[in-house]
């Protein structure tokens, strides 16, 4: 069970990184369409802060939505890990 726990971890880390990355191109001129890649994780942050950004607490609802992106960015990233292992133990 703890290599699983791991291979997660790393996932989420990677997933982390993937979100913050994508978060700073959307920023760019001509870019703002990649945003929409971090909905999820606002849409998911929006049950604990409806108001989002406009609440009382609008930096913990960036970081909220950061890491629900993360977590549920992260399972794609674990099937694609997991996929690639296949395949190269096949070889």
């Amino acid at each position: 069970m703890k290599p699983q726990i791991r291979r997660y971890a790393w996932s989420f880390a990677v997933a982390l990184a993937v979100t913050v990355l994508v978060g700073a191109v959307s920023g760019l001129p001509r870019c703002s369409a990649v945003g929409v890649l971090l909905a999820p994780g606002m849409l998911a942050a929006a049950i604990v802060f409806p108001e989002g950004i406009h609440s009382n607490w609008g930096s913990a609802y960036l970081v909220l939505a950061a890491l629900m992106n993360g977590f549920l960015l992260a399972w794609p990233v674990l099937w694609l890990w997991r996929w690639i292992e296949h395949f190269r133990r096949r070889d």
